[in-house]
Formats: C-alpha cells, structure tokens, sequence
C-alpha cells in the first residue's frame, strides 16, 4: 500500500500497477501482462494491493485522463514483498511527467 501526491496534493483517480521488477523495464503495454496488478488511488491519494507475491516490484502510475504511464528513474525496487507480511510504499511526491 501506499499513496501518491503532487505539490502536496493527492493524485485521486490515479491508475498505478506494481510490477516485478526484471520486467519493469520491459512493460510497455501493462494491460497485457498476467504478473502486472493494477489498482487505483482514492480520495488522499491511497492505493493498495492484496496478494501481490513475494518479490522485488516498481510501481508505474497514470494520472486521470492521461494516456503515457510515469515511473521513478531509479533502478532499485519501489518496494520488496515479503511472505506474511503488509509492505509500504513511502508516500511518492511525483512529478507529472512521462518517464518511460
């Protein structure tokens, strides 16, 4: 779980999917793949998944009525999953650019 912001404000309505991250910089159409989850943030920004398998994950997000999905540059997993327990993701202050 975790939640997304810009300039202080929650991102609502925002489609994110975490990823495994060995295909992270694979995935150009997320729709297609089986191991992508997807969920979408409410109100404050919050999002969550439920059953995501253990792992190492990137997170991508689409902001409301944007067509390009947006990522962290940065190589290392977003967040790493492990059995048996509930993983945070830090808040994300994002910008609203396209890094793909």
């Amino acid at each position: 779980r975790g939640r997304l912001t810009h300039r202080g404000q929650a991102l609502v309505g925002c489609a994110v999917a975490v990823i495994p991250l060995g295909m992270a910089w694979l995935c150009y159409r997320l729709d297609r793949s089986p191991k992508v989850i997807f969920a979408t943030t409410h109100h404050e920004g919050a999002y969550s998944f439920s059953q995501v398998t253990t792992g190492a994950y990137k997170l991508k997000w689409r902001p409301a009525g944007e067509a390009s999905w947006i990522r962290r540059a940065e190589i290392r997993p977003d967040v790493i999953v492990r059995a048996g327990e509930t993983s945070d993701v830090k808040e994300i202050r994002v910008a609203l650019r396209t890094i793909n």
